[in-house]
């Protein structure tokens, strides 16, 4: 994300997340230890930032490459303007789609490799 920006990575989600999805669904224990390994290497990476855009999109393509089914999502809010990206799998976020209890209204929502 650092190196190519957020709009040319979504833009490429379709060659790095595949289309197809498993027969059986993700279960919340899988995608929850996801959650916290895209979180702890996103602290300490040079290469990826530390951000909700970076987890989001880190994480919508580890599980679409596992054939599990996710959502990422960007949403926004008025007041005080804001973005955030989040991507659902199971029930979960990732990271967490309402911040500080602020409310976010998806905006783009990208399913099935990127589509």
């Amino acid at each position: 994300m650092r190196l190519i920006g957020f709009g040319r990575a979504l833009r490429l989600l379709s060659l790095a997340a595949p289309g197809y999805i498993r027969s059986d669904p993700a279960a919340a224990e899988d995608v929850a230890r996801l959650k916290r390994a895209v979180q702890s290497c996103g602290r300490g990476s040079w290469f990826v930032d530390d951000d909700c855009k970076a987890e989001a999109v880190t994480a919508f393509v580890l599980l679409r490459r596992q054939g599990l089914e996710a959502v990422l999502n960007v949403g926004v809010r008025e007041h005080p303007f804001a973005l955030h990206a989040w991507t659902s799998a199971a029930g979960l976020c990732i990271p967490d789609a309402d911040p500080r209890g602020h409310a976010f209204t998806p905006v783009l929502t990208i399913s099935g490799g990127g589509r």
